[in-house]
């Protein structure tokens, strides 16, 4: 969940709006699936019923996610691994990136289940506020909780599995690129993401009856980020590129073809679908996104890259990370206060519905103002810490960093 890099290798050092924009969609899906789609209730859902349809398939924004992050973060350490400092300075920069928006959505989740129960609002009182073990959220293994529980609860944290899971990948793949050449870490990586597959096949045939629990353990989400991490090496190559630039019929054929399963694969509507969906459709919609990730970024003079550089969905990207990690609390404290649930959220008719789209729009205000002056300045922070290079020039070196800013 990282924001548009560059690549001194690709000739440019500008910021790339259209992975903005990509983040902006993956979060717009995120929001579509939790905020609208999964809380509309009847009688209101029987009036806009065609409204909550595509929003059913929105959980696979997180799958973006991940391919974006494969490509970024892979871009990152393929830029620097040759620094003198790499993991240091790698590893730095993820903590200021990641931990401070994550403690202070653990504070303000906390904080609000305590002063419920001191100041005796039942509503935000949630019972199962303190069921998750301390060392499952210090070592980020939310992924493992919700596996081990087969729980979604506490709803506010359950997007933490995700979180889990791209920790997780940082914890391996740095070590794949340092001590292995691109290509050969990319054959690598397209060999665990046929691994990813056949993980997933075995879980679903030894633990079929708990199928949506045990997918959000990483070794079976890799494939989104080790499909990103090859869209980075190719990106580096100059042939490879040129290669996949010249193939755009072939591309924009193959972007339909993937297209054309998706919906049935994403909304997983019975056991049929969700079994396919959860094994083989996990790495065919990563493949789509792969894909649709390499047309945005080799083709940008089309209607696609138009709209990926619309400012709206770029400062919607920009802005993504604090309104994953916060969306949830918002709306459940709402909800709370407003309408005194101390439950799943159900928007039943059209005031309601009203008030949610307005609390949804102060939620996306919040984020902002909470990346400006809190997530930005810890940015900034880790960007002290600078890359290393024992035989570069100075120009080189600033370039490598120039390249890297925008991620964090």
């Amino acid at each position: 969940m990282e924001s548009a890099t560059q690549s001194k290798q690709a000739g440019f050092t500008e910021r790339i709006p259209e992975l903005d924009g990509l983040r902006g969609i993956a979060i717009g899906s995120v929001l579509y699936f939790h905020c609208f789609a999964q809380v509309i209730a009847d009688p209101l859902r029987g009036w806009i019923y065609p409204l909550t349809v595509p929003g059913r398939g929105g959980w696979a924004g997180v799958d973006l996610f991940f391919v974006l992050s494969g490509f970024l973060i892979g871009g990152i350490l393929l830029d620097s691994r040759e620094s003198t400092n790499y993991f240091k300075v790698f590893y730095t920069r993820r903590f200021f990136r990641i931990v401070p928006a994550y403690l202070a959505l653990l504070v303000a989740y906390y904080g609000i289940s305590a002063a419920a129960t001191f100041g005796e609002i039942p509503q935000l009182q949630w019972e199962e506020a303190w069921s998750v073990p301390w060392y499952v959220l210090v070592l980020f293994l939310h992924n493992f909780w919700v596996a081990i529980s087969r729980s979604w609860y506490p709803l506010p944290l359950s997007i933490l599995w995700s979180l889990a899971v791209e920790e997780q990948f940082y914890l391996t793949l740095p070590w794949l690129v340092r001590f292995q050449k691109p290509k050969r870490a990319m054959r690598i990586a397209l060999e665990c993401v046929f691994l990813a597959i056949c993980v997933r096949l075995l879980c679903w045939k030894l633990m079929n009856v708990f199928p949506t629990y045990w997918s959000v353990l990483m070794p079976c989400r890799m494939d989104s980020l080790l499909l990103g991490f090859v869209g980075a090496v190719i990106w580096r190559d100059e042939e490879w590129r040129a290669r996949f630039a010249r193939q755009k019929s072939l591309h924009r054929v193959l972007l339909l073809a993937l297209a054309s399963g998706f919906p049935v694969l994403a909304w997983r509507t019975d056991r049929t679908t969700e079994r396919w969906g959860l094994t083989i459709g996990l790495t065919w919609i990563a493949a789509f996104q792969f894909c649709f990730l390499m047309y945005a970024m080799l083709h940008k003079d089309g209607i696609l890259g138009w709209f990926l550089r619309r400012k709206w969905l770029g400062w919607l990207g920009g802005i993504a990370y604090g309104v994953y990690l916060f969306h949830r609390l918002i709306m459940q404290t709402f909800s709370g206060l407003v309408w005194h649930w101390n439950g799943d959220v159900q928007i039943k008719t059209p005031w309601q519905l009203a008030l949610h789209l307005l609390m949804m729009a102060g939620m996306l205000g919040f984020c902002k103002l909470l990346f400006v002056y809190y997530e930005k300045p810890f940015l900034k922070r880790g960007h002290q810490v600078r890359y290393e290079f024992a035989e570069m020039s100075e120009p080189v070196v600033a370039k490598v960093e120039e390249a890297t800013a925008s991620v964090g």
